[in-house]
């Protein structure tokens, strides 16, 4: 069952930072609004050039196997992560 909104950003004011939810194929993803919040885990995958690893880091274990659940392909990794970058370095 898919989250709602509202419920998602209620825990997101506990965690002491800004987030912002990302909508991508009928489910939510909640991740850092900015950039310097986002966990180390994901400077670590970038400075290897590993950008699974990277939206691995930055969605966490539960949110990244919710994704995974699902039948993707790399044109589809390629269009969410594109959609969760975007949304956290512009916060939007």
């Amino acid at each position: 069952m898919t989250e709602t909104k509202t419920s998602v950003e209620a825990e997101a004011a506990d965690k002491g930072y800004a987030t912002v939810v990302v909508e991508y194929d009928g489910e939510l993803y909640e991740i850092p609004e900015e950039s310097r919040d986002w966990p180390l885990e994901v400077l670590d995958a970038q400075e290897e050039g590993k950008s699974l690893g990277m939206i691995k880091g930055l969605l966490g274990d539960e949110q990244y196997a919710r994704f995974r659940a699902k039948p993707r392909t790399m044109g589809a990794f390629d269009d969410f992560s594109s959609k969760l970058i975007k949304a956290g370095v512009k916060g939007k």
